[in-house]
């Protein structure tokens, strides 16, 4: 008999606090103030679950998957609100000044429509498996570097080691059989 994917091997108290932690971010619209500043510690600080989910979710618990694409579309909010006082102009005015390339805006709009849309329906093919996580994590590193503090990019470039030597632990972290990515039909 098979292995139950790891998602089901979790305690459902462990399981409940995968989804709240998602919810952090949102916690942070409280913090808001009468002038948008996209200096906010409280933006930096809503990223985090977004990157410790997103590191566990592609570690093969899809219920972190999920949750991180909750806590990215909540961490966006919380840009939005704290940041640019929900004004798209002056979001894509800091992606100019802090990338260099404003357009790069429209990336982060991709990304949470892409996580969002693949923690409704999973991927099970290999190609679209890979071109999402792919996607989710060049756009993941590439706000670590455009946006983050070399703190930040410190803590994320071990969050992310962490996750790929998980991923190739010989433990119960890989992804269950029927997700690996495989050329077979979804």
């Amino acid at each position: 008999m098979a292995e139950p994917p790891p998602d089901q091997q979790l305690p459902c108290a462990a399981r409940v606090s995968i989804v709240l932690f998602a919810l952090v971010p949102l916690s942070y619209l409280a913090y808001g103030t009468a002038d948008p500043d996209p200096a906010n510690p409280a933006i930096r600080a809503s990223a985090l679950p977004v990157v410790v989910l997103w590191c566990v979710g592609v570690c093969g618990y899809e219920l972190a998957w999920r949750a991180g694409a909750v806590a990215c579309a909540a961490h966006v909010c919380v840009a939005f609100h704290l940041g640019h006082g929900w004004s798209h102009e002056r979001a894509w005015e800091h992606t100019r000044e802090a990338g260099g390339f404003g357009d790069g805006i429209f990336v982060n709009y991709a990304l949470v429509v892409v996580w969002l849309a693949d923690a409704i329906r999973p991927a099970r093919s290999g190609w679209r498996w890979w071109l999402v996580r792919g996607f989710v994590a060049f756009v993941m590193f590439n706000a670590a570097v455009v946006f983050g503090s070399w703190t930040a990019r410190a803590v994320f470039v071990l969050v992310l080691c962490a996750g790929v030597a998980l991923n190739r632990a010989p433990c119960s972290l890989h992804l269950p059989s029927d997700a690996q990515p495989h050329s077979g039909s979804p």
